[in-house]
């Protein structure tokens, strides 16, 4: 009877191997209007190693980053609020060259 037992509990550990495990979605937010969404579905404007704003299109760039729907509206919105000083984030760059990286989503957008 033990062995029985035993063998019972072999098969059961090896069936728990086969389970697949759902992979982690990182979850990030729109810096303009705060929805919380999947990383992917997110344009990533990076600071890169020599201090400039660059669209990040793979999401790869090792550095800290800000994060806008995909969406024609967030990026107006986000103009304005460049053009009004609205905009507070915490990375060390030139607000003004924003504009040109919204410029390069427009466009992105657009394809």
């Amino acid at each position: 009877m033990n062995s029985i037992k035993l063998e019972e509990n072999n098969n059961n550990i090896g069936s728990m191997n086969n389970i697949k495990k759902k992979k982690h979605k990182a979850i990030r937010s729109c810096i303009v209007c705060r929805k919380r969404q999947e990383k992917e579905k997110l344009f990533r404007v990076a600071n890169n190693e020599i201090h400039e704003l660059v669209y990040d299109k793979l999401q790869k760039e090792n550095s800290r980053a800000i994060y806008i729907c995909k969406d024609r509206n967030c990026l107006e919105k986000l103009k304005n609020m460049i053009e009004k000083g609205k905009l507070k984030i915490n990375l060390k760059i030139d607000l003004s060259k924003l504009n040109i990286v919204i410029d390069e989503l427009e466009n992105e957008l657009g394809e």
